[in-house]
């Protein structure tokens, strides 16, 4: 899940008009699809009037309605039957820190939060509070809005050289993540997920185990209690075989 937001980090930050090294630190090629102005030499609040005035605003936006959408995946029942047993991170973080469930939860959700808070904010910054909205106007146009001094784009490169430079930077980058996965990526995945807690059977089920005990050994007088009839001591005798039979 990190490797997949890492990588659409990635993407975003390839859709502006500096680009980013896709295969760094083995091509130092930027790749830039252009699709908003790179604004960042603006300053903080021209660069947030001039982000969300253009597609890259919709960009975030669109991103909010599909987590708006899809709702149920931030409820604390889908976090404790999905997330939780199917990522080991949340296993650890609750042994290592003794952390509670409602914690976790909280911490899962401060994400989708953290998102929506800066999205709307900057928003409601840039096209309803900003003084200077009148002429920071809305320009969602390709490579948009054009009333920035947009940044330069990566330096241009024959379409040979471009392509033996992807091809080269990605084999070397998967390679290096295989390598990294195989010696310390499984040792770490096994760590985690070996001390996952099992999961607890269904309620009304019965385990193989209990299955497999005979009703009578179940039943069985003085199987875990103590030598006397009404005793509470704990006993050691087992629950496991045939009842005892009556004397005489």
């Amino acid at each position: 899940v990190a490797a997949i937001g890492q990588w659409a980090h990635v993407l975003t930050d390839s859709f502006d008009s500096v680009g980013t090294m896709l295969f760094f630190p083995f091509s130092t090629q930027r790749y830039a699809v252009g699709l908003w102005a790179y604004s960042a030499q603006a300053g903080r609040y021209a660069d947030a009037a001039a982000y969300y005035s253009r597609l890259g605003g919709l960009w975030d936006i669109a991103w909010l309605a599909v987590a708006l959408l899809s709702f149920e995946v931030l409820r604390r029942r889908w976090f404790v039957e999905r997330i939780e047993p199917d990522d080991p991170l949340w296993a650890w973080l609750r042994r290592r820190w003794h952390l509670r469930t409602s914690t976790l939860v909280a911490i899962y959700r401060a994400w989708f939060v953290y998102a929506a808070g800066r999205i709307v904010g900057w928003t409601l910054w840039a096209r309803v509070v900003n003084p200077e909205r009148g002429t920071m106007r809305f320009d969602p146009t390709w490579g948009g809005p054009d009333w920035v001094v947009k940044a330069a784009g990566p330096a241009p490169m024959s379409a040979p050289g471009y392509l033996v430079d992807a091809v080269t930077g990605a084999a070397l980058l998967a390679l290096v993540s295989w390598i990294g996965w195989r010696l310390l990526g499984v040792r770490l995945w096994r760590r985690a997920t070996s001390a996952v807690a099992p999961t607890a059977p269904p309620s009304g089920a019965t385990s193989d185990a209990a299955a497999a005990v005979p009703s009578a050994s179940r039943t069985s007088p003085g199987c875990g209690r103590g030598p006397g009839a009404g005793s509470r001591t704990p006993s050691a005798v087992p629950c496991t075989g045939p009842a005892p039979r009556a004397s005489g």
